[in-house]
């Protein structure tokens, strides 16, 4: 059986893209809390595996940039000359440059979505995902677009919140993303209503499985490294574009 996996439908999309904007001041410190405080530490953590393989590239592309830490964090491992971040949000990528506008690359700022990146084919050394591949709005063309527009032998390192096979621990993590995440963000951050982690939950239930999304991924890409963290709450993909001599069997 063949399954295409949507992502984020448009209706749902366009009230987290408003309820992001509104919390744009405070997302960083809501994403420490709704994480336990594990954000960073696993930033890090997959930022080593590409660090392993590279130390410097031309041209690392971030999809979904937020507010530029993961750029920030990569950045501090491996040297890139031009920074390309895309994200839906105005707001996001107006916070993402006064984070980022003092960096020795050439930062490029784009508002769009991930099915149409406005780069030319194979321009981009390393593409980044940091807990933002889920909110596509069609996961498998995301994928097919990111495999267009990197170089031969080009990486992509994805970091997203997991979904693992086992049924108990999906209906745990469930709950949490339903109902602990979203209160003890805004009890910490005293924030009401607009609540934007409330709507992770619409955004967790359209993920694939973590094997789901290992053998997406492996259609277009040579898997590197397929991590999963806290029983799969947390995954963890480098991989590579296949090489112009490769069948990508």
């Amino acid at each position: 059986m063949v399954r295409c996996f949507m992502g984020v439908d448009s209706f749902s999309w366009k009230i987290l893209i408003e309820a992001l904007e509104k919390a744009t001041p405070i997302y960083e410190e809501g994403s420490r809390v709704a994480s336990l405080g594990t954000i960073q530490k696993f930033r890090e953590k997959a930022v080593n595996l590409v660090a392993e393989k590279v130390v410097k590239v031309d041209v690392l592309f971030d999809g979904g940039i937020g507010s530029g830490k993961m750029t920030e964090t990569i950045l501090k491992r491996v040297r890139s000359k031009v920074v390309i971040g895309l994200d839906p949000s105005t707001k996001m990528l107006k916070k993402a440059y006064g984070e980022l506008k003092n960096l020795k690359a050439n930062l490029y700022l784009v508002r769009g979505v991930f099915e149409y990146p406005p780069l030319k084919p194979e321009t981009v050394n390393l593409a980044v995902f940091s807990f933002s591949l889920r909110d596509a709005l069609n996961l498998e063309k995301t994928l097919l677009q990111i495999e267009k527009i990197l170089k031969s032998n080009g990486l992509m390192l994805v970091l997203e919140v997991g979904k693992p096979k086992n049924r108990f621990l999906r209906f745990i993590y469930r709950l949490y993303w339903f109902i602990v995440a979203p209160l003890i963000v805004g009890f910490k951050l005293k924030i009401g209503c607009k609540n934007p982690w409330r709507y992770i939950y619409q955004t967790y239930l359209r993920l694939p499985s973590n094997p789901q999304l290992k053998q997406m991924i492996s259609k277009n890409f040579r898997i590197l490294t397929f991590k999963e963290y806290f029983l799969g709450f947390v995954v963890t993909v480098l991989a590579c574009k296949f090489s112009r001599d490769s069948n990508g069997g």
